[in-house]
């Protein structure tokens, strides 16, 4: 009988340790940043977008509490946030299909690259996260909108393409 309490004990303790790990895929989400420039990895897809795993646990539907905790910044020191610090979210709507951000004004902080790789990273991200194809994203009087697609992540330009063509 002791015998028979154990088995049963060990099974009850190794199917919740199964729960855990599963609940913990469950509310994680892969948050796109830009890598260091010394981790760029050319000729490959995301050669500079890279991402990272962040555990959302108990935030799991909760739109406006990713993109803030995104904001943050990556924990990973071979990734860099595209936004300045002091970028803060303003807004979020989420419709069916269609996301709407609006952020801080970014002013001269970015360039129009650079905006556009920032949200670009924000875009894929949210993509993810919400399985929406649309990311609109606003700040002062920059506004771009990013769908599944026309985001690219990895330059198509062959190595041996001649240069300048």
């Amino acid at each position: 009988m002791r015998r028979v309490i154990c088995i049963l004990v060990a099974a009850i303790l190794l199917l919740s340790l199964c729960g855990c790990s599963s609940s913990n895929l469950d509310s994680s989400v892969s948050f796109f940043y830009c890598r260091t420039p010394d981790e760029y990895q050319y000729f490959k897809a995301n050669g500079v977008i890279s991402s990272e795993e962040r555990d959302l646990t108990g935030h799991t539907s909760d739109l406006h509490y990713m993109i803030s905790l995104y904001l943050a910044g990556p924990l990973e020191e071979s990734l860099t946030s595209p936004f300045p610090k002091k970028t803060r979210l303003l807004d979020v709507r989420h419709a069916g299909q269609y996301i709407d951000i609006e952020l801080t004004d970014l002013g001269g902080s970015l360039s129009d690259s650079e905006f556009s790789l920032a949200a670009a990273c924000l875009a894929q991200t949210c993509m993810n996260f919400t399985g929406s194809t649309s990311v609109t994203l606003k700040s002062g009087i920059r506004n771009i909108t990013i769908t599944s697609d026309n985001i690219v992540l990895h330059d198509t330009i062959s190595q041996d393409s001649p240069k300048g063509g």
